[in-house]
């Protein structure tokens, strides 16, 4: 199959996974303001700063500043991912809702990291947001296999 044609669908993707960043970003500020936080100021201020670096990350990506594909995994991509992974942690810590951003870093786990170290960041993630949302509201069958049921969805999508 000609890889013009793909396009369409790889540009579908990029726009559902911005979306999907905003969009649950949306949905932790709303949260949070409305009481379901630690510290609601720092969660604001923490989904703030997450949307930063993810859209800045984009845009140095696109912009040839060393954000890449696994083939040419550059140290900055993974100092990015680290930063990511960080802020979403401690994010996730202050507002629980802050666990389904989880979701599309697996997707960004699974595009910037080679071979076997995507899908291990993401199963590792995912276990990560079942104990902190375990701790936040107990273990739940939905707190439980929501995660794990994304990150086989996004290994697969991923693999494909």
């Amino acid at each position: 199959m000609d890889s013009s044609a793909l396009c369409p669908v790889f540009v579908g993707l990029r726009v559902g996974l911005y979306t999907l960043i905003a969009g649950l970003g949306l949905l932790v500020v709303l949260r949070a303001a409305l009481g379901d936080s630690l510290a609601p100021v720092a969660a604001v201020s923490l989904v703030v700063i997450f949307e930063v670096t993810f859209f800045s990350g984009v845009w140095l990506a696109r912009h040839a500043v060393g954000l890449g594909r696994a083939e040419s995994l550059h140290p900055r991509t993974v100092g990015w991912l680290i930063l990511l992974t960080v802020e979403w942690m401690l994010l996730v810590f202050l507002a629980p809702d802050a666990a389904f951003l989880v979701f599309p870093l697996f997707f960004c786990y699974l595009h910037l990291l080679p071979r076997w170290h995507g899908p291990a960041a993401v199963v590792v993630s995912a276990v990560a947001a079942v104990v902190v949302l375990g701790a936040h509201r107990g273990l739940t069958l939905g707190g439980v296999i929501g995660p794990l049921i994304g990150a086989g969805v996004a290994i697969a999508i991923g693999l494909g």
